[in-house]
């Protein structure tokens, strides 16, 4: 392994355990994989599981229901980061280096699908392609269990908005929550980040507009820490409406639960879907 490569992963998860929910999965939303979890457990006792990434909150709870699970992922630094989390492993776990959009296991191979946001790093004309994937793989009373992130608004909200929002009150920007809500108002709202086609979100065009007002001295050290995303510049991530989302789904699955917390400053951007196989 090259020391960049080394280094890279190391960053990365450096990165993972200081960063706060919601940027990972919360301790109410691991509770609601639980939950879930519970449920197909009633119906099958020790279901054959397939976590899409490598996340270490799920892989931990698994861990914890002692369940037989194959964790796939394209990113070998993602998995060399995660798996150094990872605190205690699993002896029923298995990683799989592959594509999600051509998943390297045979038709039904597996009675539960979980995963931690997915389609954000998809684009949204492979979102059929994805889910008819995890279909295939699924067993034909197999269920599947995942959070997906949402446009929950389209109204408009510039950069000057978003820089004005903080310099009014900068205690309520000190909530984590608040922060990134306003992250969302701003890159969603806003047509300059928000490709209302392909629902493409560019969070990095934020930060280099950011870098640059600042490299220009209309905005302060202090205030050019608190305002960027800190998600890297090149990074772009997928929010379609919901409505999208349930209109690809249910052509392959019913969809039994997909409630999620519409009030909240953040959780109204993520769907955590409870589905079975048609």
């Amino acid at each position: 392994m090259s020391n960049r490569t080394k280094k890279m992963w190391e960053q990365t998860a450096k990165f993972w355990k200081k960063v706060k929910p919601t940027y990972k999965p919360s301790k109410v939303e691991i509770a609601r994989f639980d939950k879930y979890l519970t449920q197909v457990r009633k119906i099958i006792s020790q279901p054959r599981i397939l976590v899409l990434g490598v996340t270490p909150e799920i892989r931990k709870l698994l861990n914890k229901r002692k369940c037989d699970v194959t964790c796939l992922d394209n990113n070998l630094v993602m998995i060399k980061a995660m798996n150094q989390i990872v605190e205690k492993k699993n002896p029923q776990e298995k990683i799989v280096l592959g594509s999600w959009l051509k998943m390297p296991f045979y038709d039904g191979s597996f009675d539960l699908v979980i995963s931690d946001h997915p389609t954000s790093s998809l684009k949204a004309k492979d979102f059929a392609r994805f889910f008819q994937e995890i279909r295939r793989v699924l067993s034909k009373k197999g269920h599947f269990i995942i959070d997906i992130h949402i446009n929950a608004r389209l109204e408009k909200f510039t950069l000057d908005d978003y820089i004005e929002k903080y310099k009014q009150n900068k205690s309520w920007w000190q909530n984590f929550d608040n922060q990134v809500f306003t992250q969302y108002k701003v890159v969603m709202g806003y047509l300059e980040y928000y490709n209302r086609i392909t629902y493409r979100s560019q969070w990095g065009k934020l930060d280099r507009l950011l870098r640059l007002r600042h490299e220009k001295g209309k905005l302060t050290n202090i205030e050019y820490r608190d305002l960027t995303c800190k998600l890297g510049e090149t990074n772009i991530y997928t929010f379609p409406p919901k409505a999208f989302c349930d209109s690809v789904i249910r052509k392959y699955f019913k969809i039994l639960n997909d409630s999620h917390l519409s009030n909240h400053p953040v959780y109204q951007y993520y769907v955590p879907y409870f589905c079975q196989v048609k």
